[in-house]
This record gives C-alpha cells, sequence and structure tokens, in this order.
C-alpha cells in the first residue's frame, strides 16, 4: 500500500519505476564509492563499519560524522513507511473519525514511533 501512497504523490505515477530505480542505482554507486576504495586500502584487515579502518584523526572524525548524519536523515524514509501501514491498519481516517481525530491520531503514532 506504502508505494501506492508513494505513487499517487509523485507529479507523474506511471514513473514510479524510474524513481525508485534512479534511488536504487544512486544509493548503490555511493556504497561501492565508500566500500570499493576502503577494501583496496585496507584489504582483509578492513572493519566494519568503514571508518573503524581509517586512522585516528580528522578524518575519522568526520567520516563518524557524515555516517551518523547520513543514519539520522535516513530514519525518517522508514519510519513514514511503518507510520502510514500502522495508520491503515489502525484504519485511521477522517471519514471514520474526523478531520481533528484523524490528525491527532496521526500524530500520537508518529510521535510514537518516532520515540
Amino acid at each position: 500500500m506504502i508505494q501506492l501512497d508513494v505513487e499517487h504523490a509523485l507529479r507523474k505515477p506511471h514513473q514510479w519505476k524510474y524513481a525508485v530505480t534512479a534511488g536504487l542505482t544512486t544509493c548503490t554507486l555511493l556504497y561501492f564509492m565508500t566500500a570499493v576504495p576502503g577494501y583496496y586500502v585496507y584489504g582483509r584487515d578492513t572493519q566494519s563499519p568503514i571508518y573503524d579502518s581509517l586512522p585516528m584523526g580528522a578524518g575519522r572524525t568526520v567520516a563518524t560524522i557524515v555516517m551518523t548524519i547520513h543514519v539520522i536523515l535516513a530514519i525518517p524514509i522508514f519510519t513514514t513507511s511503518f507510520s502510514l501501514e500502522f495508520e491503515q491498519f489502525a484504519r485511521v481516517d477522517e471519514h471514520r473519525i474526523g478531520k481533528l481525530g484523524a490528525w491527532f491520531a496521526r500524530a500520537v503514532i508518529r510521535t510514537i514511533t518516532m520515540v
């Protein structure tokens, strides 16, 4: 159902497959751009996460900060999908509980999800 919600929000919904393909391809390329040089430089001694392989100093600190920001900014993508599914499961609907009731129910569900 989430696909339909996101697809419906697109200006041109029939281009959903292109949006998904472009997003996944971009993520894959970015991860390869991190993994390949890391494994090339550190070989079998590479640690996970990759920034654990870096020597202590500014580079490692920046890498840790960037990865932390990445994870924090990615959280809404997953929580939104979960929240929308749960709202549908809980039958949060403006026609059933009113506009204000639906807004309040969504706010509670999304707040609890984030906590």
